[in-house]
């Protein structure tokens, strides 16, 4: 993973992190020095993505995980006052649930607007497809070998020869989340190699 991000001093927090894009993204920013809050409803994957996170962080700075459903306003609660309690303060927050991508589009740049005057950024990333757990648990893909297999397939198509990984999308979100990006406010970063613009359709 890049570490050219710079995230001491800061409090991170990732929902939906306990795998995948989620896990990558955390673990990228606890490698970049910052203090992270991870939150997912299996415990047992948060509680490895923790140990992880402690592990690559410059300082060995513990991750503090919360299991919870964001879909609950009382867990939403809950996590934001264990991240306050515990840190003071919460300088990046990650949503990793999706929702449709133009609602998204919108709902970034309506609080990008909102946001702006209190020094608050607000962006979204578009992933394409990315190889995470989703992916290999679902019917496309019945064992590890089978779902690479559709991999390659399609990864054939793609104008940058390769499909996504967890840690492209992370990358793109320590971007945004850091100074580096400081100009950059109510945007969605398109992450798909090129599928769109290459209007790519596949038979698998």
């Amino acid at each position: 993973m890049c570490t050219k991000y710079d995230f001491k001093n800061k409090v991170a927090l990732i929902t939906g992190s306990s795998s995948g894009i989620g896990a990558a993204t955390a673990i990228l920013f606890a490698k970049s020095g910052a203090q992270v809050v991870i939150t997912g409803r299996n415990v047992n994957k948060l509680d490895k993505v923790c140990t992880e996170c402690t592990h690559v962080s410059p300082n060995g700075l513990k991750a503090v995980p919360v299991v919870a459903d964001v879909t609950k306003e009382a867990d939403l609660d809950r996590l934001l006052t264990t991240t306050i309690d515990s840190f003071g303060k919460l300088d990046i927050l990650v949503n990793n649930v999706g929702s449709a991508t133009f609602s998204l589009d919108m709902f970034t740049k309506c609080l990008a607007v909102e946001l702006g005057p209190k020094r608050i950024r607000v962006n979204s990333v578009s992933p394409g497809c990315v190889y995470t757990d989703a992916f290999k648990n679902s019917n496309l893909a019945m064992t590890e070998a089978e779902g690479r297999a559709i991999w390659d397939k399609i990864a054939a198509n793609y104008p940058v020869g390769r499909m996504g990984e967890s840690v492209d999308v992370a990358n793109a979100v320590a971007f945004l989340a850091s100074d580096q990006a400081s100009f950059i406010t109510g945007t969605n970063l398109l992450i798909d190699g090129g599928h769109i613009a290459a209007n790519i359709q596949i038979d698998i």
